[in-house]
């Protein structure tokens, strides 16, 4: 080993000089040999100096050695040495042994080799640098040098320790570390070594461990470790200790150079293998005598050492060692000084035990039983036993079996469901396999164990947590494996039992720690499956259970019986956890495994479950699992043999013992309720696994087919399903009879069958069955709480199925139920769906789901992966056949491209046609364009084929021309659009006419020539020609050598003279062709591509056709299209049309209809081109082809003459036509006005909206329907619908302009005539009995009134109605109609127009000359002037172009005129006119008010314009006009806030001239107009205030207060007054919000003369009725007029009496209560003195009001005074009869005013029976007394009256000396005994107070005060006592005011606040404690709160 350290020895000195490290004297080479002479006398000479001294006495350049060398002293030898060790100086220890070792002197070599170990060993705390480092080279460099007996024993005495040494510290352990390495050099190629080192390392390891934890040292002691066959833990396992006892390190040696905390970083570099292999057995009993005699020697804890805990550790590969550390390691753990090496022991223990043999089993009993108490022990202990058993699996079973036995046993170990948990942690699948077989083994035992183990198990659960619920699982399939040995015959049952309530308490655990388990629905489900199957293959044959108890099982583990069944045993869990658990172990997913295991449990007949039985099961376990959210996938089945298994348990299976006839075959049947209950199950299953299930299900079998479909759609029936298949009964029936035949020989009929009505055939892949209706309603109640219908929607294919099959066109109302009741997301419903709801569903289910399906089709479309199924969809529809479909499409692509609004689409914007222009617009723009751009374009090219609409055609065009053509990349594509297109040129002619402008002829009419001013129609053929250009560019290329051949024979080879040629269809030619007849476009610029087309196709250019596919020549122009060519305006076309045209073929042509004038003369002129002879020998019709070129030459044609000659044809020659008397058309003596030249050419003209009838057919039609005739050989109710239609069109169009109304005029004249001709009376019956044909005609013809046909029509209904008499019907009131009409002259529309035109001409020449004043008296006067028929005519003349404001000014001027009576102007009337001066229609009173109303209305909406003013004073003047209520109400509804603000304030400014009523309306209205409360809640709270929305200022109160009464004052009567007022009263107080309203509104009323107006006084108490508290507003501001009148009423009519009052309510509930007499101390004590307070205060602030309920409190004494004392004073009637009297005495002095006398007799007199009853007893004397002052105050109020009343009761008054003084008329009321008269004027004053501080000798110093209080009116000036008394200097009279203070209080509620802080004040300034008086004052006002 070299180190490179130069440091000095410890003992070395400065100055002296030391060898080099890396220099060794080693002599020369030829020194001599030493003779034993010189070896003794230098062991007996002298001393040797120190070796510094030899080292500095020598030279250094000398490497002979000095002179006088130091000799060594020999040391005696260990025993057993045999040889002499020499002594040398170290110096020459190298040179000498290898000198010795030259000459192969072994002893000597050995002898110096031990000298130099000896001298070592005497400086062990000191040793000699170069002895070292010789050692050390020789050790290099002679290993083979200490590899023998006797350097191997000199070094082991270095290593033993010295007997009788004992260090305190702990040294240098050099010397050690030395010896150990050149042990390891010297044995280091020895695979046996001696035993002696172990005897010298359990020598070190018992004692100090000088060397064997040094870490040094590692190479020697892990060499010698390997005889214990000790495995070393982990690093993890071991204890963190940073003071070991390796810590002996050679601090600052030169030889190490390091510190022991480094020694981690050493770098030694040695191999470790077994040196003791064949000596195990030696060398265990070696360290087992060592332990063994330690442990004797030391019993007691405290005299271990730890180092006899590490040599356990390092030598615990033994069995014995470990079970003797077993046993004693628990004490060392809890050991203070031991408790680190202790657990390290531990580690070694758990790290090397095998648990194969039976020590081992003892060990690991013990460490089970450890009972460990501190959290680190426990932790460290958990962890060995996880290290335990993941190094040996062996003895996992042995711990869990230990640790489960000690659990269950009495003395249980705390730590055991810590270690049991950890382990599981450790091995989570299998530590529950070793406790399953531990609990199978309890449970084959005799004892009871089940309810231990299910404490155990929830134990380990709960301390295990997470992975202990999940261990749960594993430890439910190894309970369900077989045991290792059968279960004895005593104990299956109840084993049996025992695992199947183990099973179904694991469930419950993992439902209770469900918070542990992220996934505990699926554990719970695989608990259930394995306890199935488990059930299913082995429970049966182990454990041979009975069937119930089987059955019993199966529904306890999937938990189908009740909660109590599961937690009787040991009443887990809790009462308030258990219906959780029990609910969530219920709510799982069914497995598929679960529900096949328990099919097959009831097909296999060996076990205990039915067929039907299974079927119940399976039912309620889908039934439940398909309650549970889809989120969770309740029911995930996939395999399609599930429903095989389900419909084999239905199958019926015949007795085994009946044999059927040999050769028959039985049918398979199947048992009808198990049938049916099977497809419910398959429907739940279905409606969960919509993608794999019930995808395979759906094509499978038709009759779930049929079900799904149901429950989809929501209908019940189903129209392919079959009641039962043909030949089912006979074949029942029939089989039924074999199996009678064989047992009961009974004949089978349908009525004598028993299988008939039981079972069915079973063929479920057959026809789809009808269930009965006992399933349809179950399943209907299942899809409604299952929502089986939403969850089978989720799969595509079933959706788009049904849809597909229903049709387009059916009403698909369960595909709005299945988008508006969704809970899902729309992305899980298919596409197509969400489209067809979108264009079928949308329109009659709008609602927010519409708005998000157009929302989530938009998403969509912004995704390129689902862009092309959403235009799939729609653009299919765009071709479809049913017109609907094609407008449904469109609207559909247009909500879908278009922008998504906040606003939902109305009904009307749904129902509305969408043009594809609305969404061909937008679709370019979407951001996916270039992706659906082919898909688009080949819709509209098919669309274009199918669309009947010819603007939808003109959009498709257009947009494919503007897109199509310049994003074909190739000419095949392009090809496709031109074929179609040209397809529908050829062949939709109709559409063509229709979009296309018709050609431009010489000789077209005006609406022609206006057509073809539209430009669409230019555009859409620009957009083809273009279109075609483009193609014709593209296809047209230089000549080729061949083409490829094609089979369509179609397919055209064009070759061009300029050497280009072309391939397309003939098609396109022809399309092209017909185009280029339509002329050119407006839209090709210089008819550019028009020009091009023709140079193309005609003239010298013109190509040469070949069929491809023959190569013959073709014929570009067929005949049909040479005759359009010929009808063309083109002259190329029609030079082109006729080429080639032989004589023949030019007859024909000129046949045809429709050809042009222009062409028809290049036809004729073609035909006189022809040689006579070919025109000669024309096969035709002369006399018809006369005709017809007569009739060409007629319409302007030319030629043709050579033609005319050459066939011999002569001119017809017409008959005259006969003059016809009778024909009513030729005579008109009812129009005898209108010149006859008109009605000659009546019947010539055929008008152009006569399609289907003539003029001439008007008779002949009338004749037929009315008369019977036959002239008429159509469609009489045809002809008839046809004439009404022409009539109606008349009426509309044409003004009834004679010229322009043919139909009319017919009508009328014939009408006329034949009421006048012989045949009349069977016209008329017939005219009145077919009124289905006379009463239509009629009704239209009552719209000509106002024009020329009214006075021949008005002829004709009197002529009829003459004839008919008192005939009835409609006919009769229609004509009754035209007489009733006719009595005022009208003035026909060319009149009214002419006067119009007039009126406006007139206006503008006063436009430039007059100003705008001028302007408006014209306009008034000539709207004054004008007659009622002409007004609204020269009216609407006048608003259509005057200006507004003119017209605005002259209205208001008319109305303010018509107002004062001022516009009488003389109208000049024509002279033949009867015009009456009533006509006027502008005077006063005219008819046309209200027209001029709607006029200012219309162009003034808010009625208020430029001048507000005028038009104020239009509304609001009094003693206007009854129209002003209209323009008020106007006003009030269109106004804006800002204009009714302005009017307001201009209303409320000052009284003037306004109607009050008006005034008022306007401003209620304004309160409650709807815009104010637009966003407000509907249901406004109970206790809602109104808001003040007007906030008028004090002076607007104050007028709108005027107008108020101003309006009250206009009424006949005071009752009509006050009911009035009574209406605007919550106006009013609306507007009184705050306490300064309220002032300035009593201000105001100041103001007023109240006390000569009754209607104010009126208003007054009306006004504090509905709001009281303005009595104590008044009381702060002082007495006032206005306060007297609310608080008496000297009127001697009350008309307040019918109205309310707040009050009412709150008067009539507390007098009512008083008189309550209910027997209970609470109510004498506490409620019925509050009551009185509440009343008497009532009384006193509000006596007026509290009047009101004095008729009640005269009705309540009834009845109580016929009572006999006892029950008098007993029953509380007492009582009450002196709170009234008290109450009656607070009323004062109002109580005697006349409104209220007879109230107050009726009061009066049950006092006066009362002491007429009672008054001889003496407790009645003080209520006598009382009463007597009450008549006195009576008195002397009115004598007069209370004589008169008092007289009356004459003998009562005698018979009392009390009341005698009453007998003295006139009488003064006596004086009050009890309490001194104070004067009203002296409440507050100094002597008032002075009156109340009298000497406080009597208890009750204040009682005179409470009194006087109590009994006066105004509260005020008891306050001012009561505050004198709280300020006075004496304390006792403060203290007595106290004392009374709450009483007090209650009458004074309103200075409640003001009393308490004067007594707070009190309190602070004075020695008085008022704390208790504030909280009683406090709690009685709570008490009394409302009162």
């Amino acid at each position: 080993m070299e180190r490179k350290s130069s440091q000095l020895g410890r003992g070395a000195k400065g100055k002296i000089t030391q060898y080099p490290t890396d220099l060794y004297a080693l002599g020369s080479k030829s020194s001599a040999v030493l003779n034993r002479e010189d070896v003794k006398r230098t062991m007996h000479g002298k001393p040797t100096p120190p070796s510094s001294e030899r080292k500095r006495d020598s030279p250094s350049t000398s490497v002979v050695p000095p002179t006088k060398k130091p000799k060594l002293a020999s040391f005696g030898g260990s025993p057993g040495e045999s040889s002499i060790p020499l002594d040398i100086d170290p110096v020459e220890l190298i040179p000498l042994v290898l000198a010795a070792h030259d000459t192969h002197n072994t002893e000597k070599l050995n002898n110096l080799i031990i000298g130099g170990i000896r001298l070592m060993k005497t400086q062990r705390w000191k040793p000699d640098s170069i002895l070292c480092y010789s050692l050390i080279y020789l050790a290099k460099l002679k290993p083979s040098l200490f590899c023998n007996e006797q350097v191997m024993q000199a070094l082991c005495g270095v290593l033993k320790r010295e007997q009788g040494t004992a260090f305190k510290s702990k040294g240098n352990p050099l010397v050690f570390v030395l010896a150990c390495n050149l042990f390891y050099t010297g044995y280091k190629e020895e695979k046996n070594w001696p035993n002696f080192f172990i005897k010298v390392y359990i020598e070190d390891a018992l004692n100090e461990r000088w060397w064997v934890d040094c870490s040094w040292c590692k190479c020697f002691v892990d060499n010698i470790a390997t005889a214990f066959l000790t495995t070393a833990p982990p690093g993890h396992l071991m204890p963190n200790d940073n003071n070991t006892l390796g810590t002996l390190s050679p601090s600052g040696s030169p030889l190490l150079g390091a510190n022991e905390e480094d020694s981690e970083s050493t770098g030694l570099e040695y191999s470790t293998y077994p040196r003791y292999s064949g000596s195990y057995e030696t060398v265990e009993t070696m360290v087992l005598d060592a332990i063994k005699e330690q442990c004797a020697r030391r019993t007691a804890t405290d005299s271990i050492g730890k180092g006899f805990l590490k040599l356990l550790a390092a030598t615990s590969g033994s069995a014995e060692i470990r079970i003797i550390a077993a046993c004693r390691l628990e004490l060392w753990l809890h050991s203070g000084k031991l408790w680190r090496p202790a657990q390290e022991l531990l580690a070694y223990l758990a790290t090397n035990i095998s648990g194969t043999s039976q020590r081992d089993q003892e060990v690991l009993a013990q460490l089970v039983k450890m009972r460990l108490k501190t959290k680190p022990l426990v932790n460290a202990y958990l962890s060995c036993l996880r290290e335990m058993v993941s190094v040996c699996p062996a003895t996992l079973h042995s711990v869990v079996t230990h640790t489960i036995f000690n659990e269950l046993s009495s003395v249980r170990n705390p730590n055991s469901m810590a270690a049991l948990a950890s382990l599981i942690q450790a091995q989570p699948q299998a530590v529950p396999q070793a406790m399953a077989e531990t609990f199978q083994e309890l449970l084959m035992r005799t004892e009871e164990y089940l309810r231990p183990l299910r404490a155990l198990i929830r134990e380990a659960v709960r301390a295990g947590r997470a992975e202990g619920t999940q261990s749960l699982l594993s430890l439910c399939r190894a309970l369900v494996t077989s045991p290792n040995k059968d279960p004895p015959a005593e104990s299956r049952e109840r084993m049996f039992h025992a695992i199947a309530d183990l099973l179904s308490l694991c469930v419950m655990l993992t439902a209770t720690h469900a918070k542990h388990h992220p996934d505990y629905r699926m554990q719970i489900s695989s608990i259930q499956c394995d306890g199935v199957w488990w059930l299913h293959e082995s429970a049966l044959s182990l454990y041979r259970p009975q069937p119930q108890e089987y059955d019993l099982a199966l529904r306890k583990i999937i938990f189908l019986e009740p909660i109590d069944t599961y937690c009787k045993l040991d009443n887990w869990p809790q009462e308030s956890e258990r219906t959780l658990a029990y609910r969530t172990s219920c709510e799982v997913p069914l497995l598929q495994n679960t529900l096949i295991g328990i099919l097959c449990i009831g097909l296999a007949k060996e076990l205990p479950v039915s067929p039907g039985e299974a079927v119940e099961l399976c039912e309620q376990l889908v039934r439940r699992a398909s309650a549970l959210s889809v989120d969770d996938t309740p029911l995930p089945i996939d395999k399609i043999e599930v429903a095989d298994y389900i419909f084999q348990l239905c199958q019926y299976h015949h007795p085994e013992n009946i044999a059927l006839p040999q050769g028959y075959i039985a049918p398979s049947l199947a048992i009808s309720s198990l049938y049916w209950k099977a497809w419910m199950i398959l429907v739940m299953i279905a409606a969960h696994n919509p993608h794999t299930f019930s995808r395979q299900a759906f094509t499978k079998f038709p009759t779930l087919k049929a079900l799904i479909e149901m429950c989809i759609t929501n209908k019940w029936t189903c129209v392919e399903c079959v009641i039962e298949p043909e030949g089912e009964k006979s074949q029942i029936l029939q089989f039924e009879g074999h199996l009678a035949a064989a047992s009961t020989k009974v004949p089978i009929t349908e009525h004598t069958s028993s299988l008939l009505s039981l079972v069915m055939l079973m063929n479920p892949e057959g026809v789809a069955r009808r269930p009965p209706p006992s399933i349809l309603e179950g399943l209907q109640v299942l899809n409604k709480n299952l929502r089986l219908g939403h969850l089978l929607c989720r799969q595509p294919a079933l959706l788009l199925d049904i849809i597909a099959r229903q049709g387009t066109q059916r009403a698909m109302p369960w595909l709005q139920d299945l988008l508006h009741n969704s809970e899902h997301s729309l992305s899980v419903l298919p596409i197509q769906c969400l489209c067809e709801f979108l264009v079928v569903g949308g329109s009659s289910g709008l609602g927010g789901k519409t708005h998000e399906v157009i929302r989530h089709l938009r998403q969509l479309v912004d995704d390129e992966t689902t862009i092309h199924s959403v235009m799939t969809f729609f653009t299919q529809r765009l071709t479809h056949t049913h017109p609907p479909i094609r407008h449904q499409a469109n609207r559909g692509l247009k909500l879908v491209f278009s922008p998504l609004t906040s606003e939902e689409p109305t009904e009307a914007e749904w129902n509305a046609n969408v043009t594809p222009e609305e969404w061909l617009s937008i679709i370019p723009s979407s951001r996916h364009w270039v992706l659906i751009r082919d898909e688009v374009v080949t819709a509209l090219r098919s669309g274009c084929l199918v669309e009947t609409e010819p603007t939808y055609v003109t959009c498709y065009i257009n947009f494919l021309a503007d897109h199509a053509q310049l994003n074909c990349p190739t000419t095949l594509q392009l090809q496709d659009i031109v074929l179609d297109l040209g397809q529908l040129i050829v062949e939709r002619m109709s559409i063509m006419a229709a979009i296309i402008p018709p050609t431009i002829l010489s000789n077209d009419s005006k609406d022609v020539q206006d057509e073809l001013d539209d430009m669409n129609p230019h555009q859409t053929l620009y957009a083809l020609t273009s279109i075609f250009h483009q193609y014709m560019l593209r296809v047209r290329e230089p000549r080729r050598e061949s083409y490829d051949w094609c089979a369509n024979q179609d397919q055209i080879l064009l070759q061009w003279p300029s050497g280009e040629e072309g391939t397309m269809h003939i098609i396109i030619v022809h399309a092209i062709i017909i185009l280029l007849t339509y002329g050119p476009s407006k839209c090709d610029k210089n008819e550019e591509i028009f020009e091009w087309f023709l140079s193309v196709w005609f003239g010298p250019n013109a190509p040469k056709a070949f069929v491809v596919e023959t190569s013959e020549d073709a014929c570009l122009f067929p005949d049909w299209l040479k005759l359009k060519m010929v009808r063309s305006n083109q002259p190329a076309l029609i030079h082109a049309g006729l080429k080639d045209l032989d004589a023949q073929q030019l007859v024909l042509f000129i046949q045809s209809f429709g050809i042009p004038v222009n062409s028809m003369s290049t036809l004729l002129s073609a035909l006189d081109a022809c040689p006579t002879e070919t025109l000669s020998g024309l096969v035709v019709e002369r006399g018809y082809m006369a005709q017809l070129v007569g009739v060409q030459w007629r319409r302007g044609a030319r030629g043709g003459q050579h033609f005319f000659n050459s066939l011999g044809l002569q001119e017809p020659v017409y008959p005259d036509e006969p003059v016809m008397l009778d024909d009513p058309l030729k005579q008109l003596p009812i129009f005898g006005s209108y010149p006859n030249e008109q009605w000659d050419n009546l019947i010539s003209r055929r008008p152009d909206n006569s399609k289907d009838i003539l003029l001439e057919e008007v008779g002949p039609l009338f004749a037929t329907a009315f008369m019977g005739s036959s002239a008429f050989t159509r469609n009489v109710n045809t002809a008839f619908t046809t004439l009404q239609k022409i009539v109606a069109a008349e009426i509309k169009y044409h003004s009834f302009v004679v010229q322009e109304c043919p139909f009319i005029q017919c009508i009328v004249i014939y009408l006329g005539l034949i009421l006048k001709g012989p045949k009349c009376s069977h016209f008329e019956s017939g005219f009145l009995k077919h009124v289905r044909y006379s009463c239509p005609l009629m009704r239209l013809l009552l719209n000509c009134r106002q024009s020329p046909f009214d006075d021949p029509l008005t002829k004709v209904a009197e002529t009829l109605l003459q004839h008919y008499g008192n005939a009835t019907g409609p006919l009769i009131s229609v004509l009754k109609m035209f007489i009733e009409g006719s009595g005022v002259k009208k003035v026909s529309k060319f009149r009214q127009s002419e006067m119009a035109k007039s009126v406006v001409q007139k206006m503008d020449e006063v436009n430039s000359q007059c100003d705008q004043v001028n302007k408006k008296d014209f306009l008034v006067r000539t709207l004054e002037m004008c007659p009622i028929n002409m007004l609204e005519h020269i009216g609407r003349c006048l608003i259509e172009t005057q200006d507004s404001k003119v017209l605005i000014d002259a209205m208001v001027t008319i109305l303010e005129r018509q107002q004062s009576g001022t516009n009488e102007f003389k109208i000049k009337l024509e002279p033949n006119a009867e015009m009456q001066s009533s006509q006027l229609c502008l005077a006063n009173g005219g008819e046309a008010s209200g027209l001029i109303i709607d006029w200012l209305a219309d162009l003034q909406p808010e009625l208020l314009g430029d001048d507000p003013k005028a038009q104020i004073r239009l509304m609001f003047r009094a003693g206007g006009a009854p129209w002003q209520e209209l323009l008020v109400a106007l006003l009030a509804h269109r106004a804006s806030w800002r204009t009714l603000h302005c009017c307001l304030t201009a209303l409320l400014a000052s009284e003037k001239e306004w109607a009050a009523t008006s005034v008022l309306e306007l401003i209620w209205a304004l309160t409650r107009s709807p815009r104010i409360w637009q966003g407000r809640d509907k249901t406004t709270p109970k206790h809602h205030t109104p808001e003040n929305i007007l906030r008028l200022t004090s002076e607007q109160l104050s007028v709108l207060i005027s107008y108020i009464l101003e309006e009250a004052e206009q009424c006949k009567n005071q009752d009509q007054a006050c009911l009035k007022i009574e209406s605007r009263l919550p106006l009013l107080l609306e507007c009184l919000q705050d306490d300064q309203a309220i002032v300035s509104a009593l201000v105001s009323l100041q103001n007023k003369s109240i006390e000569s107006s009754p209607t104010v006084q009126t208003f007054i108490v009306l006004l504090y009725m509905r709001l009281p508290k303005i009595w104590n507003i008044l009381s702060t501001k002082g007495n006032s007029p206005i306060s007297s009148i609310m608080m008496h009423d000297s009127s001697e009519t009350d008309y307040t009496e019918s109205s309310t009052s707040i009050i009412d309510k709150i008067s009539h509930c507390m007098f009512t209560a008083l008189a309550a007499n209910p027997h209970s101390k609470d109510w004498k004590n506490r409620i019925q003195p509050g009551l009185e307070a509440s009343c008497k205060s009532m009384c006193r602030q509000h006596p007026r009001l509290a009047l009101r309920q004095l008729g009640l409190l005269g009705t309540l004494l009834k009845g109580r005074s016929h009572l006999a004392w006892g029950p008098f004073q007993n029953g509380g009637h007492f009582t009450y009869f002196s709170h009234t009297l008290r109450i009656l005495e607070m009323l004062q002095p109002s109580l005697f005013a006349l409104p209220y006398r007879s109230r107050l007799h009726t009061t009066l007199d049950s006092y006066f029976a009362v002491i007429a009853m009672h008054g001889h007893v003496k407790d009645l004397a003080p209520l006598i007394h009382k009463f007597s002052v009450l008549l006195q105050g009576y008195m002397a109020y009115d004598t007069a009256a209370a004589n008169d009343y008092i007289r009356d009761h004459h003998n009562i008054i005698s018979s009392q000396p009390v009341l005698s003084i009453l007998n003295i008329a006139g009488a003064l009321p006596a004086q009050q005994p009890e309490t001194p008269q104070i004067g009203k004027s002296d409440w507050g004053s100094d002597r008032q107070a002075q009156s109340v501080q009298i000497p406080f000798s009597d208890p009750s110093p204040l009682t005179v005060l409470k009194n006087v209080i109590a009994s006066t009116v105004d509260s005020n000036t008891g306050l001012a006592a009561l505050m004198r008394c709280l300020d006075a200097s004496n304390p006792e009279i403060a203290i007595a005011a106290l004392e009374k203070l709450p009483e007090l209080v209650v009458c004074m509620q309103e200075h409640a606040s003001q009393i308490l802080a004067k007594v707070f004040e009190l309190g602070m300034r004075s020695k008085i404690n008022t704390e208790s008086y504030i909280t009683k004052c406090v709690t009685t006002l709570n008490a009394y709160r409302g009162c």
